[in-house]
């Protein structure tokens, strides 16, 4: 049977109280009594619980994060920087995978909120129910990538719209009229980047007409779904630009299959940089971003809140939009993506935007 709070006051000849203080690490306690309650926890293998503790700080020192695929290398890269970014804070990290499904988004919620974590960081939110649903929890919450439209949240993305913008202007510039565009189910995420594609091909006069753009799941086999059907087309595309790497890798073994060269017959770029675009046979062409300094700004913003009184907000919401670098390889076909360097080029500076 696990050790009680009782069972060490006991055996230590002190109170409860006085055991509750050493635990959390109170400077209330005189030293030798402090030696003299550690020596009981570790008689009697007593870890704190921390859903006790939580009772007597206000805090257990967890944090929920949810995503929306933990598959995609990209978010499985954002799991750990948290971790490591939230240990060093003293703070453990508890995953959820929405599967891009409200429902399971929702379940993740309740069930963090019974939990009684200190915050969540919501990387999966599509609608205001998710958020809605935290907030009246009362549970502290930042967006992280993913939002909807007219979200009044503290909310750290990456300007989608410049990103996309500036890798179809690239594809342009290497002398490509037929762009398509690949992207999963429809989202405001989603909606910016295909956006950000249309406004770089209408300013160069170009069709963005709807046989264009190609929808599938948000994953490689997506992708190759999605490109197999637009290079089905009689006039089919000598370039496509896909909102995710996963997608994009997808869209090279499809032309593969289909007997077509990349970058030759047809150009590839991605987006996030997942270590596998630069593994492949022809490397992947990206848009790539600080992960690290969105999930650092993210975590700081969440403790911001935690940290203060119900009832009050810490200063104005943040929304931070963090600018991308393309990270030019092989698969776009540009020639300074031939060199074992890749070549960066960047987009302004962070912007915030509504």
């Amino acid at each position: 049977m696990r050790a009680t709070i009782k069972d060490i006051a006991r055996l230590a000849g002190v109170s409860t109280q006085t055991v509750s203080n050493v635990v959390n690490d109170r400077p209330v306690v005189g030293e030798a009594t402090r030696r003299k309650v550690l020596e009981a926890c570790r008689a009697l293998s007593y870890t704190p619980n921390a859903s006790a503790r939580g009772l007597v700080t206000g805090s257990r020192k967890v944090i929920g994060l949810v995503v929306p695929h933990i598959g995609n290398p990209a978010y499985g890269d954002l799991i750990a920087t948290l971790a490591r970014i939230a240990g060093a804070a003293g703070y453990s990290v508890v995953v959820g995978d929405t599967g891009w499904n409200p429902e399971p988004e929702r379940t993740l919620l309740s069930s963090l909120i019974r939990q009684s974590v200190d915050g969540v960081i919501l990387a999966s939110c599509n609608d205001h129910g998710s958020l809605q649903m935290l907030r009246d929890a009362g549970v502290p919450t930042v967006l992280l990538y993913n939002y909807f439209d007219g979200c009044d949240a503290d909310l750290f993305r990456i300007d989608n719209f410049g990103a996309f913008r500036m890798v179809t202007r690239h594809l342009i510039a290497l002398g490509h009229r037929r762009i398509g565009f690949v992207r999963g189910l429809m989202s405001t995420v989603v909606r910016t980047r295909e956006d950000g594609w249309r406004s770089a091909m209408t300013e160069a006069g170009l069709d963005v007409g709807e046989d264009l753009v190609s929808v599938s799941t948000f994953d490689q086999n997506g992708g190759h779904a999605a490109v197999t059907a637009l290079l089905a087309q009689a006039e089919r595309p000598t370039a496509v630009v896909c909102t995710s790497d996963i997608m994009a890798c997808g869209a090279m073994d499809a032309a593969a299959d289909l007997g077509l060269d990349v970058p030759r017959d047809l150009a590839v770029t991605g987006f996030d940089d997942i270590f596998v675009a630069a593994m492949r046979r022809v490397r992947l062409t990206s848009l790539r971003y600080d992960r690290a300094r969105l999930a650092q700004q993210a975590f700081d913003r969440l403790l911001q809140i935690v940290g203060t009184p119900p009832g009050h907000f810490p200063g104005p919401r943040q929304s931070v939009a963090l600018p991308c670098e393309l990270v030019v390889r092989a698969s776009c076909g540009s020639p300074a993506g031939q060199d074992t360097a890749a070549t960066r080029i960047r987009t302004p500076k962070e912007v915030a935007r509504p």
